[in-house]
C-alpha cells in the first residue's frame, strides 16, 4: 500500500490512520541506510521510506532515479541468516511524484527487526538500492601489527559489525583493505578467509575468521604448498562469535583453501572460495 495524499472526509481519514497505528504489541524502529540517503520507519506491519534530500556526487545511478517511479522490493528481517520464516517481503510501485512511499507487511516483526532493504525488481533484480540495519557495529579494536620486509608498518583492528558479523581492516601507510564476512553472521563462526596484497609489495597477507573451538589454521596454496596461520583471540570486548587468524606470506601467491582444525586434529571447517584485494599493476609484477 502507497502512502499519497488523500482528499476524502474527515471521518475516513481517521479510519486509515488507525488502520496503520501499531497495535500496543508493535514497535517503531527508524534510522538513516548506510548512505544517509533513505530513512527508514517500521512501525508495527508498516514500513515507510523517505528519500533524504543530500548533495549527491559522483554517483550514477542515483538512489533517486532508481526509486520514484520504480517497481521494487522491501524486505525486512529479524535475523542477518537468510531465511524466508525470519523476512516479510512486499513489492510496490514507487510514486515518481513522491519522495516517500510505505507499505504494509502480512505480519508484525517490529519489536525484533534487525534490519530493512530497498532492492531492484526487473532487469537489476536483487541489486540492493538502500540498506538499513538496526544493530549497531563495535568500535574497531586493535588486533595486532607488524612490519612488511621492507619496513613499512602495518596494523590490523578487529570487530563485530552491524551485521553482527566479524570484520577485519588492514592499514597500511598507502593501502588498506576491509573485510567483513557476512556468511559468518549472527552465529558461532566456521572458517573464511580472504587475502590482500598491498600495491608493489612482494608479499601476500591471508587473514580470516575460524570458529574458536579451532587449535589451529593451515592455508593451502596453489601447487601444493602449506602454511601455517598464527590463530589470534578476539580483541577484548568484543561480543563477536570467532576468532581471527593470519599469515604474511613471500611473494604474491594463489591461495586454494584454508583449513580449520581442532585439538585433536580433525578438520572442523574449510574455505575454498578466497577472495580478496589486489593491488594495480605495478609493473615489476608483470615479471612474475
Amino acid at each position: 500500500m502507497i502512502i499519497g495524499r488523500m482528499r476524502r472526509p474527515i471521518h475516513l481519514a481517521l479510519l486509515v490512520l488507525a488502520f496503520m497505528a501499531p497495535t500496543a504489541d508493535a514497535a517503531v524502529r527508524t534510522k538513516l541506510d548506510r548512505g544517509n540517503e533513505v530513512r527508514f520507519e517500521l512501525s508495527g506491519r508498516t514500513l515507510s521510506m523517505t528519500l533524504v534530500e543530500r548533495e549527491l556526487v559522483f554517483q550514477s545511478p542515483t538512489t533517486q532515479s532508481e526509486l520514484l517511479g520504480q517497481r521494487v522490493r522491501v524486505a525486512c528481517a529479524t535475523s542477518f541468516r537468510y531465511s524466508r520464516k525470519n523476512m516479510v517481503m512486499a513489492v510496490l510501485n514507487w510514486p515518481d511524484d513522491s519522495t516517500t512511499a510505505a507499505v504494509q507487511f502480512a505480519r508484525d516483526i517490529s519489536k525484533r527487526v534487525k534490519w530493512c532493504l530497498i532492492e531492484a525488481t526487473g532487469k537489476y533484480a536483487g541489486g540492493d538500492i538502500a540498506f538499513v540495519s538496526f544493530r549497531e557495529a563495535e568500535p574497531g579494536r586493535r588486533l595486532t601489527s607488524g612490519m612488511l620486509r621492507d619496513g613499512t608498518p602495518w596494523r590490523l583492528a578487529a570487530w563485530r559489525g552491524n551485521k553482527l558479523q566479524p570484520c577485519l581492516a588492514l592499514r597500511l601507510p598507502d593501502d588498506d583493505g576491509t573485510f567483513c564476512f557476512d556468511d559468518e553472521a549472527e552465529t558461532e563462526a566456521g572458517i573464511e578467509g580472504a587475502f590482500f596484497v598491498p600495491t608493489c609489495s612482494w608479499e601476500t597477507f591471508v587473514l580470516g575468521v575460524a570458529a574458536r573451538s579451532a587449535a589451529r589454521v593451515e592455508i593451502r596454496l596453489e601447487g601444493g604448498a602449506t602454511v601455517p596461520a598464527v590463530l589470534r583471540p578476539r580483541p577484548r570486548g568484543s561480543r563477536v562469535r570467532a576468532q581471527y587468524f593470519t599469515a604474511l606470506i613471500d611473494g604474491p601467491v594463489a591461495v586454494s583453501t584454508v583449513i580449520a582444525y581442532d585439538a585433536q586434529g580433525l578438520a572442523i571447517a574449510r574455505d575454498r572460495g578466497i577472495n580478496g584485494m589486489e593491488p594495480a599493476n605495478c609493473g615489476r609484477r608483470n615479471d612474475l
